[in-house]
């Protein structure tokens, strides 16, 4: 799959990870990867997260349909929310990249045959195409492993050689 993409569709997940540490590489896939795309119940999940920050971010706002949420309230999968089903169907009707790290979405993703990017794989990218430096992708990189215990040294080191061949 290509570094460029025409849609990205952002998890509660991601957002909060950039939020707590530093927005830019997010305003920054706008310019080097795609239209970042959120849904208001992802917004909803955000505390501190609001329609008028998206707009300044320059983030699209995607409406799920009626049937959408219908289908993600009553099709229940176990340990995906209803938020996450919902991100799912709607990067799948949208042709939109799902940017997760939530294991579950990303397994429901794969078996709807929806792309999907990392939170981290998104900065790579954007190093590789010059929007920020390694050092700064690195650090940012370190400040999410701080705040999130998800983000393991195995998955920094990673990162950090990943970045390092771009």
């Amino acid at each position: 799959m290509s570094d460029d993409f025409k849609k990205l569709l952002i998890d509660a997940n991601v957002i909060i990870d950039y939020q707590n540490t530093d927005m830019t590489p997010l305003i920054l896939l706008n310019r080097y990867l795609g239209k970042v795309h959120v849904l208001p119940e992802t917004i909803q999940e955000v505390k501190g997260l609001t329609i008028a920050d998206c707009e300044r971010y320059n983030f699209g706002i995607i409406e799920a349909t009626p049937e959408q949420k219908v289908i993600a309230e009553v099709k229940k999968i176990a340990r995906l929310s209803f938020q996450d089903h919902l991100c799912c169907l709607v990067a799948a009707s949208s042709n939109s990249v799902c940017v997760t790290n939530d294991k579950e979405l990303l397994k429901k993703c794969e078996k709807d045959g929806v792309h999907t990017l990392r939170g981290l794989k998104i900065m790579e990218a954007i190093v590789n195409k010059g929007g920020i430096s390694e050092h700064e992708a690195i650090t940012i990189a370190e400040q999410i492993q701080r705040i999130n215990p998800h983000i393991t040294q195995k998955i920094i080191n990673t990162f950090k050689n990943n970045i390092r061949e771009c």
